[in-house]
């Protein structure tokens, strides 16, 4: 768990594009970072399609942006199929770079059909900074107190079996 948001939709047509790439360009230059273009003959990964799981073997091709260096990847990898599905971790970013995240996904919102945004943060749903912030203490709390309640184990892990002629 954390404060993730996941999209996906259907690309309206391939001439579209285009056009995504030039808003990621102009997100890239705000972010200050490269858009690594993506154009594999054969991908491999699961998805979820009219409440199903499937897997999808074949082409992709998009981009993936670093909008923030305490995010996940933002990718907008298109399948030959046109269909879009992924996820970014913005957990541990400040609140800016979750809502600049919506906010891109906002702009290309426009060039898909049946786009949906499941926010953990809920700022797509309701745009309150306040809850988002909330969200994202709250789970950075918890996660600090499991971090005291399970400190790391220092002890030595070096192999103690006796080794033969030790005995």
């Amino acid at each position: 768990m954390g404060i993730t948001i996941h999209y996906g939709g259907q690309l309206r047509s391939e001439a579209r594009m285009a056009d995504l790439r030039s808003i990621a360009l102009r997100w890239a230059k705000k972010w200050k970072c490269d858009v690594d273009e993506v154009d594999e003959p054969e991908y491999v990964y699961f998805r979820v399609r009219n409440d199903k799981l499937e897997e999808y073997k074949g082409p992709i091709k998009g981009f993936v942006l670093h909008p923030h260096p305490e995010t996940e990847t933002l990718a907008i990898l298109i399948a030959d199929d046109g269909y879009l599905q992924h996820f970014c971790k913005t957990q541990f970013a400040p609140p800016e770079a979750h809502i600049d995240v919506i906010s891109f996904l906002r702009e290309i919102e426009p060039h898909f059909t049946d786009f949906t945004v499941q926010d953990d943060g809920g700022y797509w749903e309701l745009e309150d900074r306040d809850l988002l912030e909330r969200r994202l203490g709250f789970l950075n709390r918890m996660i600090d107190k499991l971090a005291k309640a399970f400190p790391p184990d220092t002890t030595d892990r070096r192999d103690a079996t006796p080794k033969s002629g030790d005995n």
